[in-house]
C-alpha cells in the first residue's frame, strides 16, 4: 500500500476523481485532502468513527484555511480567463505567478496530508506495514485458486464498503448536502475510485 501523498496524487489524475473532488470542494466546500485521506484510510480498511473524524478535520483545518485557502483563491485568481486576456506583458506576469502560487497551494496540500498520515500512523489506525508499503497485495499463497480469488473478492468488498462509509461519514458534515445527494455523492465517487483507479489499490 502505498503513503498517502502518493496515493491521492495518483488518484487525482484520473479525470473522474478529479471533477468529483473539484465538484463535491466547490459546490459545498469539502476538503479535498480529507476526503482523499478517507478514501486511503478505507483502503486499509479502517471505518472512521465520528470521532476519530473529529480528530483528522482538528489537525489540519487551520492550516487549510490560513494557508491553502488563499492561495488556491489567489491561484485562481491569478489563472482566471480575463486576467490572462489584458494587456500582454501584464498576462505574462499573471501566468507566471499563479503558476508559482499553484506550486505553493500543492505543497501547503503535501503538508496537510502529511499531518493525516503522521495522525493516523500514531494513531495506530491501520496496520503500520500498509503504510510504510511493505503489503502491497493479499497474501493468498497456499491456498486453492478458488480460494484465493474468494479472499480477493471479500477483500475487495470490505475495502469498498469502508470507503463508502469513511466518505458518507465526512459528507454528512456539510450541511448543503441532503442525505440523498450525499449517498449520490459518495456513490459517484467511490465508483470512480473503483472504475477508473483501481490500479492505486
Amino acid at each position: 500500500m502505498t503513503d498517502l501523498w502518493t496515493f491521492a496524487v495518483q488518484l487525482y489524475q484520473h479525470d473522474s476523481v478529479k471533477q468529483n473532488c473539484l465538484a463535491l470542494q466547490d459546490s459545498a466546500g469539502v476538503d479535498v485532502c480529507l476526503l482523499l485521506a478517507v478514501v486511503w484510510l478505507g483502503r486499509c480498511e479502517f471505518t472512521l468513527p465520528e470521532d476519530d473524524l473529529d480528530v483528522l478535520i482538528t489537525a489540519i483545518n487551520g492550516w487549510q484555511q490560513q494557508v491553502t485557502v488563499p492561495l488556491r483563491s489567489i491561484r485562481r485568481e491569478a489563472l482566471a480567463p480575463e486576467a490572462l486576456l489584458i494587456e500582454a506583458g501584464i498576462g505574462e506576469a499573471m501566468r507566471a505567478l499563479g503558476d508559482k502560487v499553484q506550486q505553493a497551494e500543492l505543497s501547503a496540500e503535501r503538508v496537510a496530508l502529511g499531518r493525516l498520515s503522521s495522525l493516523a500512523k500514531e494513531s495506530r489506525w491501520i496496520n503500520a506495514a500498509l503504510i510504510n508499503g511493505s503489503v502491497d497485495s493479499l497474501d493468498v499463497s497456499g491456498v486453492g485458486s478458488s480460494t484465493a480469488a474468494s479472499v480477493w473478492v471479500d477483500s475487495f468488498s470490505d475495502i469498498e464498503g469502508s470507503v463508502k462509509a469513511n466518505v458518507e461519514c465526512y459528507l454528512r458534515r456539510f450541511q448543503a448536502l441532503s442525505d440523498l445527494a450525499i449517498e449520490k455523492a459518495a456513490r459517484v465517487f467511490v465508483d470512480a475510485v473503483f472504475s477508473s483507479a483501481v490500479e492505486t489499490f
